[in-house]
């Protein structure tokens, strides 16, 4: 079998197993540590958690949440460590999220965690806020939409802000969101019909600030919704 392959060639090979193997034990092991902590985390709340990597289409996820456009980014999207439970103002999620992209020959994976609430009542006008950066930046100069707000400058410099119906959009920010994310950074939110998610690209929280993680998250929520 190895007849036709040089011994350096041969020990590369093996030493890239080898690595590969290491970095699936590493992550194997990474992951049965968090879920023993988020696991203690929802012991003291009444929350449930389902820890299984499942594919978004199969995770029981209401189809009007996974049509927001987070669901969509990449390819092999799929949810794990899915929390279950209820706030005061109502049904909440909370999950890892993760998606592949691919530039050329290189891939990339985007790990981060997501606050969904469910809100009872009339729903939102799909909107899509995110951090505003250099690319956000070039699509506004090639005429990318972008609601802005004269009254909050610093909103209007941190973040990206796009809708379906731009006017229902601003009067649901201009309320309280505006004046809220003016002073936060690295925020993103989705909205439309009874749903509304909030994450930071990229970021899982370790358990000890997963409180504080949830607690910024509703607060977003609260001032975006105004419930």
């Amino acid at each position: 079998m190895f007849d036709s392959i040089s011994w350096p060639v041969l020990g590369l090979v093996l030493l890239a197993f080898a690595l590969l193997a290491v970095a699936v034990l590493f992550e194997r092991r990474r992951e049965r540590h968090r879920l023993e902590q988020l696991t203690g985390w929802v012991a003291t709340r009444a929350y449930t958690i389902e820890a299984a990597i499942r594919p978004v289409a199969e995770a029981g996820l209401a189809a009007d949440l996974v049509s927001l456009p987070l669901f969509r980014r990449g390819r092999g999207q799929k949810v794990r460590n899915v929390i279950r439970g209820r706030t005061p103002d109502g049904t909440a999620l909370l999950f890892d999220f993760r998606f592949t992209t691919q530039s050329g020959k290189q891939t990339a994976t985007t790990e981060q965690t997501v606050a969904a609430f469910e809100l009872p009542g009339p729903g939102l006008p799909w909107f899509r806020l995110s951090p505003e950066g250099f690319f956000q930046k070039i699509g506004q100069a090639l005429g990318d939409p972008d609601i802005d707000f004269d009254s909050n400058p610093e909103f209007s410099r941190k973040y990206q802000l796009r809708g379906s119906d731009p006017d229902a959009v601003r009067r649901l920010f201009e309320r309280e969101a505006v004046t809220c994310l003016a002073g936060l950074d690295g925020w993103s939110a989705e909205g439309g019909g009874a749903w509304l998610i909030v994450f930071r690209h990229d970021h899982r929280p370790k358990p000890d600030d997963l409180t504080a993680f949830v607690d910024d998250a509703r607060a977003i929520a609260r001032a975006i919704t105004g419930r």
